[in-house]
């Protein structure tokens, strides 16, 4: 009887798997905080999905490795053991040296904690970037340079922990100074500075610890470091300084879970408090740029400020995101992000009759509103929207808003990622007539 019966109960469990393999189960992950390949996505793919593949059989592995049953729980087992088994390599394998002062880590999924202090960041780099992978964006500020001689070009860069030198000696090796590279690569007509930190507690008091942005403290330094480094080229008035700070975690009785966190679920439980500050920022017009047509959509609102300040709150939301990077129609209900608009900001009574496009990562969405109040146009241009959007020709955008200043902000991947590279009309133009 029992050998008559395994076949059957095999089967049976077989035909169920199957079936959970076929029923898409969840659209959005939050532990890799991204959007999830279904099973429509096979045959009907969308080009513009991180998960998009060129090939039928492809997509489908996908969307069998998105969709595979239990999948959150096999992540965070995963997760838990792989942390466990490199926490226990480097007890057995460190031996510290007593002549250097130690910043240690232990490994936490894809990031590290440091020195088991709750900070989560990147794993640091050994291995030097090729400058072929940087050159291309250094080519495109040359390109830019020789369309529009006197366009003034900043970069600021921001340092995370694994760029510091701190585990050089933890690691029995030195990390490459990624700011040095780019520095050097530079022409000499580009203005650069960098977030720096005196020390381990100085980084910490400039980050959240479940997320590799910096927290109010550290975006208030990244605003102050870029108005010093164009305030003598560009006349601006005096700095803009916070009026008041809000703690909304205090306020509203939420913690705040980062980008880090989310992807690291169950296996990291450390928190932020999110607080953010508030400035007196000039009457202002507010725009959604559509990438491609170039219309212009009123927003009543660029930033939930009024929503926080009145406890509409989602306490689940990621908050540097739904805060800063939110932008809310005048008309309607729609809502826009950095990945679908450029937003353009209009003072009514500038300062300066300067223009400025702030290019870079979402570092940039905490400092834009302070930056913009100096200028008299400011479009804002956050590097994701290159994935969601082909040929968006920055010399059109110059040309129609008249820009004079450009501001490169943010850490490594806008200076090594093939992704985020402008398109000019101007070249297509010479393609076609060639």
């Amino acid at each position: 009887m029992k050998t008559k019966s395994m076949p059957v109960i095999t089967a049976l469990l077989l035909i169920i798997l199957g079936v959970l393999c076929f029923i898409d189960k969840s659209s959005i992950d939050n532990y890799e905080n991204r959007t999830l390949a279904d099973y429509s996505m096979v045959f009907n793919p969308d080009v513009n999905s991180i998960t998009y593949r060129d090939n039928v059989i492809e997509r489908f592995e996908e969307a069998m490795k998105d969709q595979f049953f239990l999948r959150n729980d096999f992540i965070t087992s995963y997760l838990y053991i792989n942390n466990m088994l490199s926490n226990i390599s480097v007890r057995l394998l460190y031996v510290p040296s007593n002549d250097k002062k130690q910043y240690s880590y232990t490994e936490i999924g894809d990031y590290i904690n440091i020195q088991g202090r709750g900070f989560i960041s990147y794993a640091p780099e050994p291995e030097k970037c090729p400058d072929y992978k940087i050159q291309i964006h250094i080519d495109q500020i040359k390109r830019l340079h020789e369309l529009y001689p006197d366009l003034k070009m900043y970069v600021y860069y921001v340092s995370q922990v694994d760029d510091t030198g701190w585990f050089n000696d933890f690691l029995g090796t030195d990390v490459p100074d990624f700011y040095s590279q780019i520095k050097e690569m530079l022409p000499e007509y580009v203005k650069i500075s960098q977030l720096k930190y005196k020390n381990l507690m100085d980084y910490e008091y400039c980050h959240y610890r479940s997320d590799h942005h910096w927290n109010y403290n550290g975006a208030r330094r990244g605003y102050e470091d870029i108005y010093s480094m164009m305030k003598e080229d560009l006349d601006f008035s005096t700095i803009k300084t916070p009026i008041k700070k809000w703690n909304f975690s205090e306020l509203y009785d939420f913690d705040y879970r980062g980008s880090f966190a989310h992807n690291l679920g169950d296996l990291y439980r450390e928190t932020d408090e999110f607080i953010a500050f508030e400035y007196d920022i000039p009457q202002r017009e507010i725009y959604a740029l559509d990438p491609q047509t170039f219309a212009e959509t009123p927003l009543k609102e660029l930033g939930l400020y009024e929503e926080y300040c009145l406890g509409h709150i989602d306490p689940e939301s990621d908050h540097y995101i739904s805060y800063y990077g939110t932008g809310v129609a005048l008309y309607g209900d729609k809502r826009y992000n950095e990945g679908n608009a450029i937003y353009i900001i209009k003072n009514k009574k500038p300062e300066t009759n300067h223009n400025l496009l702030i290019y870079g990562d979402s570092y940039n969405r905490a400092i834009r509103d302070e930056l913009a109040s100096h200028f008299d146009t400011t479009l804002y241009f956050q590097r994701d929207i290159m994935l969601n959007f082909d040929n968006i020709n920055i010399d059109l955008l110059i040309d129609k808003y008249d820009i004079d200043v450009m501001l490169f902000c943010g850490w490594k991947s806008i200076w090594k990622t093939d992704s985020y590279v402008f398109s000019f009309s101007k070249d297509m133009m010479e393609e076609t007539t060639e």
